[in-house]
C-alpha cells in the first residue's frame, strides 16, 4: 500500500482521434486519512460501549442517560474496540424503563456481535416481542412491537452472520421501508407498513431474552 508520508507522482498521457498528444500532466500527491465524522450524540436515543472493563455498570454514552446494570456473570473480554462483553445466554445488561423507542416511526439500531455457536441468541429484547435475534443457519431476525403485537419482522439471508469473526450490523427502519446492512453491504430490503413502536416502559435487555438465551 501507499505510505501517508511519501510523495508520489502519476502522470497521464492521452490521445485525441488526430493521435495528437493530450494533456501529459504530471501529478504529485501525498495520501492521507481521511477522518471518520464524529457521533451525533444528540440524535442518540441510547449508546451502550460495554468499555468499562469490570463491575456491574454499563454506561449510556448517548445524552439519554440510560445506564445499564450487568446482571448474571457475563465476562469481560477483549471487543471490536477496547472492552466488550460475553454472554453466555444466562447473564445480561439490563437497561431499566425503557421507553426512548415509543412512538417511534423511524429508528435504527447498529452493533457489533461475534457469535461462537449457530441457533437462536438475543443480541437485545423489550416487552417479549422487540427483539433482535440470531438464528439457525446463521442468520438473524429483526421483531418490532407494533399495535400490541408483533408486526414487523424480517429476516436476513442463509450463513450473512459469520461464526467467531467480529460482524456489524445495522437495522434501518422508515415508514415505508426496513433495511439490514452487514458490514456495509445491504442484506436486506422489505416493505414497512406498519405503525409506531408500542408505548411501554419495560426493560430492555441487552444480550438476553426472558426465558431463553
Amino acid at each position: 500500500g501507499l505510505s501517508l508520508t511519501t510523495i508520489y507522482y502519476l502522470r497521464i498521457s492521452a490521445t485525441n482521434s488526430a493521435g495528437a498528444l493530450w494533456s501529459p500532466q504530471t501529478m504529485a500527491f501525498t495520501p492521507r486519512l481521511i477522518p471518520i465524522p464524529p457521533v451525533r450524540i444528540g440524535n442518540l436515543i441510547g449508546w451502550w460501549k460495554f468499555d468499562e472493563g469490570a463491575g456491574t455498570a454499563a454506561a449510556d454514552s448517548s445524552s439519554e442517560g440510560m445506564n445499564g446494570t450487568v446482571v448474571g456473570d457475563p465476562q469481560w473480554v477483549n471487543g471490536k474496540f477496547g472492552k466488550g462483553l460475553d454472554f453466555d445466554g444466562n447473564d445480561r445488561v439490563a437497561v431499566a424503563a425503557y421507553s426512548q423507542v415509543n412512538g417511534l416511526l423511524e429508528n435504527s439500531v447498529s452493533f457489533w456481535l461475534n457469535h461462537e455457536s449457530d441457533g437462536n441468541h438475543y443480541v437485545l429484547s423489550r416487552d417479549g416481542f422487540s427483539r433482535i435475534e440470531t438464528r439457525a443457519i446463521n442468520r438473524m431476525r429483526v421483531r418490532w412491537s407494533l399495535d400490541g403485537g408483533w408486526r414487523s419482522q424480517h429476516y436476513l439471508p442463509n450463513n450473512s452472520i459469520p461464526l467467531n469473526t467480529w460482524t456489524h450490523v445495522l437495522h434501518s427502519r422508515n415508514a415505508g421501508e426496513t433495511k439490514i446492512y452487514v458490514n456495509g453491504a445491504l442484506q436486506f430490503t422489505g416493505n414497512n407498513t406498519q405503525t409506531t413502536i408500542d408505548t411501554n416502559t419495560q426493560t430492555l435487555n441487552l444480550g438476553w431474552r426472558s426465558g431463553t438465551g
